[in-house]
């Protein structure tokens, strides 16, 4: 039987790192990128070893459940022989599903083979490598739909806004945000950036903003609102906008925060009962 070492290395070397990478995803933790590659050199010595055992199916079949006894034992350090059990049951397992999954492909590509050919990597075509373009194109697939699904999903909460005030005037995109229920005397209060703010208010020193020496007067109804995120809460500074036009609906005296940061994709967070009002 003929074995095209360079495939033997190949295959083993993706099918091990794919099995890896499976349990990964399984756990939820990461496994030492220097400990993944080491573990796969080791699978593919191993695997080189193997035709030497063919004559012998005992030994090749104990041959075979050591080395995965040791390559799980190398994976990382446990903390108790559950830990162990349980990656060595995900180890035994996408290793099944891995193999299955290859009988899949040879069977839709339609290859002749048999069982020693496969257990002792002696086809004519690199399987292992076709796995991983497969692998790569699925991976990409379902990034591609992950991003689009996002994109459309966020793009469903985007508002054109245009705010008025004291002659100055700007668009902006708004994001609605149904956890933003932030409140002020009564009033809905929409979060603006320190973009919006600038672009808005052109005549403000940025400097003298930042170290609170610039003269507030321009602004309306200023009045200082607690805003909470990621466990804190913060005073920020409020004040009114004249009129707030949101999908061609006209909100006068419309509340805003300021946030001293910008967002991605958006200058303004609106608030939750805006939009509500507004579909009315």
């Amino acid at each position: 039987m003929e074995i095209i070492i360079e495939y033997v290395i190949l295959d083993n070397y993706v099918m091990n790192y794919l099995i890896i990478r499976m349990i990964e995803s399984t756990i939820g933790r990461k496994i030492q990128s220097i400990r993944k590659h080491l573990l796969c050199v080791f699978g593919v010595i191993f695997a080189i070893l193997l035709p030497f055992l063919s004559n012998y199916n005992f030994l090749m079949i104990t041959y075979k459940v050591l080395v995965s006894v040791i390559l799980v034992l190398f994976l990382k350090k446990y903390k108790s022989i559950k830990d162990y059990i349980l990656y060595y049951f995900l180890f035994v397992t996408y290793t099944f599903l891995l193999g299955g999954g290859c009988l899949a492909i040879i069977y839709f590509l339609n290859i002749e083979y048999t069982a020693s050919s496969i257990i002792l990597y002696s086809l004519d075509f690199p399987l292992g490598g076709f796995v991983l373009l497969l692998g790569l194109l699925v991976k990409l697939l379902f990034v591609s739909i992950k991003i689009i699904k996002n994109k459309f999903k966020t793009s469903c909460y985007k508002y054109e806004v245009l705010l008025n005030d004291d002659g100055w005037s700007c668009k902006c995109t708004a994001l609605f945000d149904s956890g933003n229920g932030v409140m002020c005397d009564g009033q809905c209060v929409s979060i603006m950036s320190i973009g919006l703010f600038m672009k808005l208010y052109k005549q403000v020193d940025i400097t003298k903003f930042l170290l609170q020496k610039e003269n507030l007067d321009f602004l309306r109804g200023v009045k200082y609102v607690d805003i909470s995120s990621v466990g804190e809460t913060k005073k920020h500074l409020s004040f009114v906008i004249e009129k707030m036009y949101v999908s061609g609906q006209c909100f006068e005296n419309a509340r805003v925060a300021l946030v001293m940061k910008n967002f991605d994709e958006f200058d303004l967070i609106l608030h939750r009962d805006l939009i509500i009002k507004e579909a009315v």
